[in-house]
């Protein structure tokens, strides 16, 4: 199959210039999240779990993105990579995507929820905010 000349000249950013977090208690809860998922997947090296890596789910659209806090790929090896393009990792999509939530925007709902729809089986939203406090 021969590549379109124009998928050969889209450029895809390792970073969205975005923040990793709002507030030390949100980046605490991000760092624990990710560490303890790769913990639990340590031993199995075909399990990729990546925090806020910009993930593009489909080939030819760099609008098309998403940073998960954590995300976590079974069947892809562990590595180290600038994003996660789908099309250069079999396909694979991400199983399982976890999104801290500021104090701020707790309630809110994820704001690019677009590329979560292809093929993604759970997205978690975790808020470091007490039950019961307002």
């Amino acid at each position: 199959m021969t590549r379109s000349p124009a998928l050969d000249q889209v450029t895809y950013p390792d970073s969205d210039g975005q923040p990793l977090s709002d507030h030390t208690k949100q980046f605490n809860w991000i760092v624990t999240v990710k560490l303890g998922c790769e913990a639990l997947f340590k031993y199995d090296p075909n399990v990729f779990v990546a925090g806020d890596l910009l993930w593009y789910p489909v080939e030819g659209s760099n609008t098309m993105k998403a940073a998960p806090d954590t995300m976590v790929i079974f069947g892809r090896p562990k590595g180290d990579r600038g994003s996660y393009q789908q099309w250069q990792e079999d396909h694979i999509p991400p199983q399982v995507a976890f999104e801290i939530l500021a104090l701020l925007n707790a309630s809110m709902i994820f704001p690019h929820p677009q590329p979560f729809s292809l093929g993604r089986r759970e997205l978690e939203f975790l808020s470091p905010r007490p039950l019961g406090e307002g």
